[in-house]
């Protein structure tokens, strides 16, 4: 699925990426979230952070499976950062990503059992783990994929964000190795009908998943990128190679993939695992203060174009803890999306003004450049640049920051 990072808008896109057989975004007023009491506990991974108010016991199990497939994908991206570093919410059931993800729940469609999503606050996998142990994995196989394309790169085209986590959902990953590319039967049994045959230039050209609706479109786009990623990193042996690089490859003729598909040869690919396993389960389980959880949540509903309705729990947060700067500047850029500049302006200067921003508040105060705060010796108000370097020095790889300054610099 193609989206928009459009990060100086107050209607910009999040970035999302649905395991759903490929359910599609659907944009609609949120319904206000309202979230329970209820224990919420946290375990600290190497390349993870996990949350979620399940057993500790089945939590533990999580974060055991999140190790495995963390350190497996770890060759493929770079090192991590506090901001790059994926919280990863586990949702005991429906309930729990229905308050997440509440767009699924407004129309008929496909409700995802995971998501991966990107924003401001950094990257967000949502798991449901009241699903059997295998499809667990899988999910956790697919959705942690998707973070490691987008982290290693460029913004990937949907067919190759589709495939390769595609390819990696089915992957096995054994004790010193990993087997890639094997055959998936619901994918060859959806690409033996030529009537639902999806032209390899429209499947690489389009900008975005087909809609939920169409449920055999969907699992069309799913099986021939599927399909197309197996031909470029098995077929080809190319290998696990940047997207840039995959999409830059020569792509083949309908023909070519067809036959490929029908040849009932596809091999797959043995990797090395990386050499020192990590001990199962991430660390200790921490309970996390309710408003930290809440906290927590809402900045992942604002990242994911939910801002009306994390207000709400935001609010109450700062209406029992006034001081909460987290749940402050989640707010914040829960009113500049929600197309309320002044409240959002003060919000950000609050935060900058108390020493307590981080790059976000940097960055859109930055944005919502006008009437920018004077400096205190009255010299002069504060240059845009100014603050959008902050933002790079709290946060290196927050890249719209980046593009902005350039532009700002690039300007006569």
């Amino acid at each position: 699925m193609t989206f928009s990072r459009n990060f100086t808008s107050p209607r910009f896109l999040t970035a999302w990426r649905v395991s759903a057989l490929g359910a599609a975004l659907l944009w609609a007023a949120a319904p206000i979230a309202t979230f329970a009491a209820e224990t919420w506990l946290e375990i600290r991974g190497t390349d993870f952070r996990l949350v979620g108010h399940s057993s500790p016991d089945r939590l533990r199990n999580v974060a055991c499976d999140l190790e495995r497939v963390a350190h497996a994908l770890r060759p493929m991206r770079p090192a991590l950062t506090p901001f790059t570093t994926p919280v990863v919410i586990a949702a005991a059931g429906e309930r729990d990503l229905r308050e997440l993800l509440p767009q699924f729940w407004e129309r008929r469609g496909a409700r995802p059992v995971g998501a991966y999503w990107a924003g401001a606050f950094g990257h967000h996998v949502a798991i449901r783990v009241d699903v059997p142990p295998r499809e667990r994995l899988r999910r956790i196989l697919h959705e942690y994929a998707h973070f490691v394309t987008h982290v290693a790169g460029t913004e990937p085209p949907p067919w190759l964000d589709e495939g390769l986590s595609e390819l990696w959902t089915h992957a096995v990953i054994g004790e010193g190795r990993i087997v890639l590319g094997r055959p998936v039967k619901l994918h060859l049994g959806v690409l033996r009908s030529d009537a639902r045959w999806i032209p390899v230039r429209e499947l690489t050209s389009a900008p975005a998943l087909p809609a939920p609706q169409n449920r055999k479109r969907v699992e069309s786009f799913y099986a021939e990128s599927w399909a197309l990623a197996h031909y470029l990193v098995v077929g080809q042996a190319r290998g696990l190679r940047s997207p840039g690089d995959l999409v830059a490859a020569l792509m083949p003729t309908d023909d070519e993939l067809r036959a490929y598909i029908r040849s009932g040869r596809l091999s797959s690919l043995e990797i090395p695992s990386p050499a020192a396993p990590p001990a199962c389960g991430g660390g200790a389980a921490r309970q996390l203060p309710e408003s930290e959880s809440i906290t927590l949540r809402s900045m992942a509903m604002v990242d994911g174009g939910h801002a009306a309705a994390a207000m709400p729990p935001l609010l109450g947060v700062l209406g029992r803890e006034p001081g909460n700067t987290t749940a402050l500047e989640a707010l914040g850029l829960a009113y500049f999306l929600g197309n309320q500049p002044e409240k959002a302006a003060s919000t950000f200067e609050r935060m900058i003004s108390a020493g307590a921003a981080s790059h976000v508040s940097y960055y859109y105060r930055a944005v919502l450049a006008a009437d920018l705060p004077r400096r205190a010796d009255g010299s002069g108000v504060i240059p845009v640049a100014e603050y959008l370097t902050r933002a790079i020095q709290l946060a290196p790889d927050f890249k719209p920051a980046r593009e902005r300054l350039r532009e700002l610099q690039a300007r006569p």
